[in-house]
């Protein structure tokens, strides 16, 4: 049995063909500012055509599901009925740019796209599969219906507006705006900035004078800084052997604060033993002790040690002693005035002892060697004599003991008592200045020592 070919299911009278027809568009207001026109390009038409015969498509495939909503599926359907597929999502085409101040709104084009009709899907019915009956019309359309309508008239509305926008970009002539040909230059200077680095590393610059100038001016602060280095090195190098120099000289000047310490001890210590020569000197002499007395107390810086001596030597300050030589020479006089004094006849003896006295006094003898008679004038003025010629001032005093003789021998014996004294203190003196001395040389003499001691070695 032949299969007999399908009719064409024809759409009823109560579900005309949906026409996509054009409608006037409703043109904003122009706006204010000078808006920058873009050329529409043709694919995107075709594009927004597409969308919409992509919209009709789906509508297509969807009308089943939307007109069987409201009626029961039939019991008979066979179940080789194929499902139908959801739409693909519809994309939006992109705003119309706005149109520019200043033109008048064109008139509606209308669309040269055919009317789209969309039949109703054919189901199969129970007399068999070759046959098929139409859906019975609804008598309202659904809430979906209603939503596919209002987006297929917005899509038409936006699609005429396309359109008009296409028809005026190409009667109108081209002429690039200012903007284009600025920004056409920025392009131009931003290929130029982007092909700068690559020519730069492919072909490296020669130096320009200025950087050649700042390179030397480098090399010189190099060469300073260098320069710097090294004096700074030779200035810390300098620095320690000048401390080391100060060093050696604290040392030296310590060591020379010490020997002017000992040199000023000793030349007041040679002074000390100068000034007891000069004072036993002129004692000797029979000089004058008043300046030497003097400079002796600032020598001694007040110790209290000499001062008994000091005040013994201060009665010869005006007046010295007489020397022994000047004693010697006045002895004999003394002796024979004491000889003469002592033959003096006695008052209560006769008168022929006294006339022999006197007679006897005119020739003065007196004994001075052979065998003295001891404890007799002879021999003491003999003692005295030698006394006074060894310089013992002490054993000559002794041996003048009760010797008469008038103020001559009293005088005499009074000078050599001075002398005794004055010999006396001076000796004291000499003996105390030369311990002082001897106590301060004995420990500067001891560092002395220990300093040689290794030069010795």
């Amino acid at each position: 049995m032949a299969d007999d070919p399908k009719p064409k299911e024809k759409a009823s009278d109560d579900e005309p063909a949906l026409k996509v027809e054009p409608e006037r568009i409703n043109e904003p207001e122009a706006p204010t500012t000078p808006v920058v026109r873009r050329r529409l390009r043709p694919a995107a038409v075709l594009g927004g055509i597409g969308v919409l015969v992509a919209v009709g498509v789906g509508l297509y495939l969807a009308w089943p599901e939307i007109v069987g909503k409201d009626e029961p599926p039939a019991p008979s359907a066979p179940s080789s009925i194929a499902e139908t597929t959801p739409s693909p999502p519809i994309e939006e085409p992109a705003p119309s740019p706005p149109v520019e101040a200043g033109t008048e709104p064109s008139p509606p084009v209308e669309s040269s796209a055919p009317p789209v009709e969309v039949p109703g899907p054919s189901i199969p019915s129970e007399g068999g599969p070759g046959t098929t009956t139409p859906a019975p019309p609804s008598s309202e359309p659904s809430e979906a219906e209603k939503a596919a309508l209002a987006q297929i008239e917005s899509l038409k509305v936006r699609l005429a507006a396309m359109e008009e926008e296409a028809a005026r970009r190409g009667a109108e002539p081209e002429a690039p705006p200012a903007d284009d040909a600025a920004l056409q230059a920025l392009n131009a200077r931003l290929d130029a900035l982007e092909q700068r680095p690559a020519e730069a590393v492919a072909t490296p610059a020669a130096p320009s004078e200025r950087e050649a100038e700042f390179a030397a001016r480098i090399a010189q602060l190099e060469a300073r800084l260098a320069t710097a280095e090294a004096g700074a090195a030779e200035a810390a190098a300098a620095r320690s052997e000048l401390a080391a120099m100060k060093a050696n000289a604290q040392a030296l000047t310590d060591k020379l604060a010490v020997l002017e310490k000992g040199a000023a001890e000793d030349s007041w210590l040679i002074g000390l033993v100068a000034a007891k020569a000069a004072l036993a000197q002129a004692a000797q002499q029979g000089q004058k002790l008043a300046h030497l007395l003097a400079d002796l107390r600032i020598l001694l810086r007040g110790d209290a040690a000499f001062e008994p001596m000091l005040v013994q030597l201060d009665a010869f300050a005006r007046q010295s002693a007489p020397t022994y030589e000047a004693l010697r020479l006045r002895f004999p006089e003394v002796a024979r005035l004491a000889v003469r004094a002592a033959r003096e006849p006695d008052p209560e003896a006769g008168w022929i002892d006294q006339t022999a006295a006197r007679l006897g006094s005119i020739v003065t003898v007196r004994k001075t060697r052979g065998e003295l008679e001891p404890g007799s004038l002879d021999e003491r003025l003999v003692n005295a004599e030698r006394a006074l010629d060894a310089g013992d001032g002490p054993s000559a005093v002794a041996a003048l003991e009760g010797v008469k003789g008038g103020t001559e021998v009293e005088a005499f014996r009074a000078d050599l008592a001075r002398r005794v004294v004055l010999d006396a203190a001076v000796r004291e003196v000499e003996k105390q200045i030369a311990a002082k001395v001897g106590a301060h040389a004995l420990p500067s003499a001891a560092p002395a020592s220990n300093e040689a001691a290794p030069g010795a070695e």
